[in-house]
C-alpha cells in the first residue's frame, strides 16, 4: 500500500523525532511511505527559484494521486502546504488519516486492474468528466449496485 505522510516542514526542529517515529509507524506496517523533503532537513524558502518549487509541488501532487491513503500529523495549526496537500488529496477522493493507523490497514480495499477496450476508456473518461467522479468510483458503483440487486448472492449462493 503506498501512501504520503506530510506534516508542517515547520516543525521539524520541535517536532522531527515524533514525525520520525510516525513515518517508522507507517513503514513498520510494510507500507510504502512517500514524506517529500520533511526528513531532508530543506525548508520551502530554502528551495532556490520557482522552477525548483514547481518540480517539488509536482512530485508530491504525482504522489498523492498514486497513493492509498494520506496520512497527516495535524497538532501544529495547519501550513499553507499541509493544507493545500491536504485539500487536494479530499479532492482527489483518497482516504485522509490523522490516527487509527490499524483501521486503515484492516479496511484497505484490494486493487484491481483489467484491460478496457478504448470504447469503454472514453465512456468512463466522458462519465469522470461529466459526473466529475473517479472511474474506479463508478465502476465500484455498478458492482455495489449489482451486489444489492442479486439474489444469488445475497443467499450466500457460491455457484
Amino acid at each position: 500500500m503506498k501512501v504520503v505522510f506530510i506534516a508542517s516542514q515547520v516543525q521539524t526542529k520541535d517536532l522531527g523525532d515524533y514525525y520520525k517515529q510516525m513515518n517508522d509507524a507507517l513503514v513498520s506496517h510494510g507500507l510504502e511511505v512517500f514524506s517529500g523533503h520533511l526528513f531532508t532537513h530543506v525548508n520551502d524558502s530554502d528551495l532556490a527559484g520557482k522552477k525548483q518549487i514547481e518540480s517539488w509541488y509536482k512530485e508530491v501532487i504525482q504522489h498523492v494521486r498514486a497513493a492509498d491513503a494520506i496520512f497527516v500529523e495535524i497538532s501544529y495549526p495547519s501550513t499553507v502546504n499541509v493544507g493545500h496537500i491536504l485539500t487536494y488529496a479530499l479532492d482527489a477522493g483518497k482516504p485522509v488519516v490523522a490516527n487509527a493507523l490499524d483501521y486503515v490497514s484492516s479496511a484497505q480495499d484490494v486493487r484491481f486492474n483489467f484491460f478496457i477496450s478504448p470504447e469503454i476508456g472514453r465512456f468512463l473518461d466522458w462519465v469522470s468528466k461529466k459526473r466529475r467522479l473517479p472511474r474506479a468510483v463508478y465502476l465500484r458503483k455498478l458492482i455495489e449496485e449489482d451486489m444489492r440487486n442479486n439474489k444469488e448472492y445475497n443467499e450466500g449462493s457460491d455457484a
